[in-house]
């Protein structure tokens, strides 16, 4: 009875439980790989639209001189070149941050698979602990089982001993009864 007690698929179980951890991993990482999928595209998106406008226009610091201009034209820049100079440094500016940004996003996704492979490293360590555990606790339960059938055949082997000594013990005073008798 005992015997049936014994779970011989522990070790499916077990399995079951690494192969469950390790699918709830793999969809972390998706989902981070995925966010930052998205973000990196939203950036080079962005980044192609400033691009973009700064390919199809030029910052124009310098104008093509016209036919109206002459020799003795002031040197220093003019009110138009100033302001596209003020919008060339904005346009800069925030390409700066959006590259911090990036710079920021990169630097967190990184810790997170640092973070997520120590994660994996502690449940692999825990997992292993678990199987020693329930490995050692299968040996145990095995020896308690041959423990109780040997006590089982010394408990009987005992009580039939008793049994044919009473039995004898009988006779003799059954004996000792019937010679006292006749005599």
């Amino acid at each position: 009875e005992i015997r049936g007690m014994l779970q011989p698929d522990a070790r499916d179980d077990d399995l079951q439980v690494r192969q469950q951890v390790q699918r709830q991993l793999a969809q972390a990482l998706f989902k981070l790989s995925v966010e930052f999928r998205k973000e990196e595209t939203r950036f080079l998106n962005k980044m192609e639209a400033q691009k973009g406008l700064a390919a199809g226009s030029s910052i124009g610091l310098v104008e093509e001189e016209g036919g109206g201009s002459s020799a003795f034209a002031d040197p220093g820049f003019t009110e138009t070149q100033l302001m596209k100079v003020a919008q060339a440094e904005t346009l800069v500016e925030e390409r700066d941050e959006e590259i911090r940004k990036v710079v920021e996003t990169i630097v967190e996704l990184a810790q997170i698979m640092k973070d997520l492979s120590v994660l994996v490293v502690e449940q692999g360590t825990m997992l292993d602990r678990i199987d020693t555990n329930i490995g050692q606790t299968a040996m145990k339960v095995e020896q308690g089982v041959a423990e109780l059938v040997r006590a089982e055949k010394t408990q009987r082997s005992g009580r039939a001993m008793m049994c044919i000594i009473l039995l004898i013990v009988m006779i003799v005073v059954m004996l000792i009864v019937a010679i006292v008798r006749h005599v």
